[in-house]
């Protein structure tokens, strides 16, 4: 566990100097804090924030839970799940009645651009977490190699991840003409 804590450690370093050392102007200029704080708290859905917050809290500590510490079916796990499902109910309804002000406002779930992204992101970030999850337990349990070599073999998949997304930042920044 030690050994992977160092092995990030000098990466991180030179990315911690670069940023550091590199003075990254802003685009467009900053309110005054005063000013900014009075209009960040109307603007906040705080109460949407306070119904969804111990909505998620309680869907993944019956997850946690459940077959875990205690069955299925236990009061623990059937009331945590329950009292998600009313609270996340509660919180639907209030972005409802706060519109285009909520945290989530519906209008936004309109647009095909972004639910069809959602859609594909899902898909996307589904492929590379299964990969990154079951590709490891695939080199110790079938290769029988231990878990230091387990990750050996899975950096080349990670390194080539890593280099396509700076390509593809990269290509996005300074896209190639047709012409």
């Amino acid at each position: 566990m030690a050994r992977c804590f160092f092995l990030n450690l000098p990466p991180g370093a030179f990315v911690f100097a670069l940023l550091t050392f590199i003075d990254i102007p802003d685009s467009i200029a900053k309110p005054d804090l005063r000013t900014l704080s009075g209009t960040i708290v109307r603007t906040l859905d705080l109460v949407g924030f306070a119904l969804f917050a111990p909505s998620a809290v309680m869907f993944f500590m019956a997850l946690q839970f459940g077959g875990n510490l205690h069955p299925w079916g236990s009061p623990t796990v059937i009331g945590l799940f329950c009292g998600a499902g009313v609270l996340f109910t509660v919180f639907l309804f209030w972005e409802r009645h706060m519109g285009d002000e909520a945290m989530i406002p519906f209008s936004i779930l309109r647009l095909r651009i972004v639910w069809t992204s959602c859609v594909t992101m899902f898909f996307v970030v589904g492929v590379l977490t299964c990969a990154a999850y079951y590709l490891p337990i695939y080199f110790q349990a079938v290769l029988m190699a231990g878990p230091v070599m387990s990750g050996v073999l899975f950096l080349p998949n990670l390194l080539c991840q890593i280099t396509m997304s700076m390509t593809a930042g990269v290509m996005g920044k300074y896209p190639m003409s047709c012409t």
